[in-house]
């Protein structure tokens, strides 16, 4: 009986200290992410291409596909849809696939403007429906997610 009850107490002692361990949230700097235009990859895949401008007091990092100079890992970025400027976000064709870790970055310093480059899920690829409005969802190294003015490249 001792021993079930000295059990119980370790148990709610490790839940005390885990629900009490204060975790920090990162300073996510402001930035404006768009939509520009799309081209075709180094193997003919259609891409979108958006600027990035850093409008916060910190640099970013976003990670890139291993043999890239701008295409953002797929891991770390993901294309979202709605009805035109109605309704909540939703996933746009979901990226299943494993894929191994970056090994490069981007940086964007305070006041810098970059492009990247991102195959948006296939949807380039896919019927681009005039009534529906699309966003990607971008996370930063820090953690930090943000999130693309909307866009539809049917228009």
């Amino acid at each position: 009986m001792n021993m079930l009850k000295a059990g119980g107490m370790v148990i709610v002692l490790f839940a005390v200290s885990c629900a009490s361990a204060e975790t920090v949230a990162p300073h996510c700097p402001a930035v404006d992410v768009r939509y520009v235009g799309e081209k075709a990859d180094a193997v003919r895949l259609r891409v979108a291409i958006f600027s990035i401008i850093n409008r916060g007091e910190a640099s970013i990092e976003l990670p890139l596909e291993r043999n890239s100079t701008n295409i953002i890992h797929g891991r770390y970025a993901s294309t979202e849809q709605r009805v035109l400027n109605d309704g909540a976000w939703e996933e746009y064709n979901p990226n299943l696939d494993e894929m191994l870790a970056p090994r490069k970055t981007m940086a964007i310093s305070p006041g810098q403007e970059k492009e990247f480059s991102f195959d948006v899920n296939g949807l380039l690829l896919n019927d681009r429906r005039p009534e529906m409005e699309y966003s990607i969802v971008v996370k930063a190294v820090s953690g930090c997610v943000y999130r693309s003015l909307p866009f539809n490249p049917s228009r």
